[in-house]
């Protein structure tokens, strides 16, 4: 939400009241917090409005709601909801009639902002209308805001590999604590292992240090969301995995963006490295190849990664990158 406000150019932003926290420090565009759409909308007749929602859910019910009047639909998809149902719960009949929700929200659209190339390229072969040149597209990945660098809080665990996030199948965190071992074990790369997640997950890690043989190198721990920049800026290399189904490969995953903002290294799989591409320079990202549940890398060519970012981790150089990258993005007129 915050991403698409920031870069929204208008002269007004309607919202929801319970997107008041989240979006009124991230843009200088005047924002107004209403409780209901169609309130807003009866006594401002006269205004050219916008409504932005990201999901067809959400999209479905918005059309419900303003389709007597004169609006501008735009939407800026997380996802792509029927693949997403059907990849982790199989349920044919429910992705059939999430298509056809979908089908019916494209067909009301005026604007899509897509997550990436990717993405775009899924959804305009999927539906020719949104070839159509009346539709206004535009592109604009996930990004944030860039972490303040204070000294106190710069690598504290020295020689650190970090990852983030949940234990959901679709993260791969089985192959994670597997690679995290072949570095330790194989590589014989000394360092520590930092995996910052919810508790409810901590015996699972157990488990898999236990599995791997890694146990003493592993430290557990959870932040909440507004200490996590924070706590990433303490380590040098963040790692994520995704496999090569269709709801990985076009989507935009935050966690890359969180550890690149916070100047960390990435090692990552080819089919989301795109965005690491486009900010840092080579010697700043490693990619792993992704093949049916497993993932290749050249041995020699990862340690020397490994050491390099651990030897010189030039934090600071990495988030100037950042910065210049989303300083470079335009304004998107709906």
């Amino acid at each position: 939400m915050e991403t698409v406000i920031t870069y929204l150019n208008a002269e007004q932003i309607v919202t929801d009241v319970m997107w008041e926290k989240h979006i009124k420090n991230f843009t200088d565009t005047n924002c107004i917090f209403e409780e209901g759409i169609e309130d807003f909308l009866m006594k401002n007749k006269a205004s050219k409005t916008c409504l932005v929602f990201f999901n067809i859910i959400d999209g479905i019910r918005i059309i419900r709601k303003t389709y007597k009047f004169n609006v501008k639909l735009v939407f800026r998809p997380r996802g792509i909801l029927p693949e997403e149902s059907y990849y982790k719960n199989k349920n044919r009949a429910k992705t059939i009639a999430l298509n056809l929700i979908e089908r019916f929200v494209i067909s009301k659209i005026d604007s899509i902002i897509y997550l990436s190339e990717v993405q775009k390229n899924f959804y305009e072969k999927k539906y020719k209308r949104l070839q159509n040149k009346k539709i206004v597209k535009a592109i604009l990945p996930n990004i944030k805001k860039t972490a303040k660098i204070h000294e106190d809080n710069i690598l504290a665990y020295k020689n650190s590999i970090v990852y983030s996030g949940g234990f959901s199948k679709w993260q791969n965190i089985d192959l994670i604590f597997k690679l995290v071992s072949e570095i330790i074990l194989d590589l014989n790369v000394n360092c520590v292992f930092t995996v910052l997640t919810f508790e409810k997950n901590f015996q699972n890690a157990r488990e898999l240090a236990e599995k791997y043989s890694i146990k003493e190198y592993v430290n557990l721990k959870y932040v909440s969301p507004n200490e996590l920049d924070k706590e990433l800026l303490k380590h040098n290399i963040g790692v994520i995995i995704r496999d090569n189904d269709v709801v990985n490969t076009t989507s935009s995953p935050f966690k890359v963006i969180d550890y690149i903002s916070n100047g960390l290294a990435v090692i990552l799989t080819d089919n989301i490295s795109w965005q690491a591409k486009q900010i840092l320079n080579k010697d700043s990202y490693y990619e792993l190849k992704y093949s049916v549940e497993e993932i290749n890398y050249n041995s020699t060519e990862l340690k020397d990664f490994i050491i390099r970012n651990f030897e010189n981790g030039l934090k600071k150089e990495k988030i100037d990158r950042y910065e210049h990258y989303i300083n470079s993005i335009g304004k998107i007129v709906p």
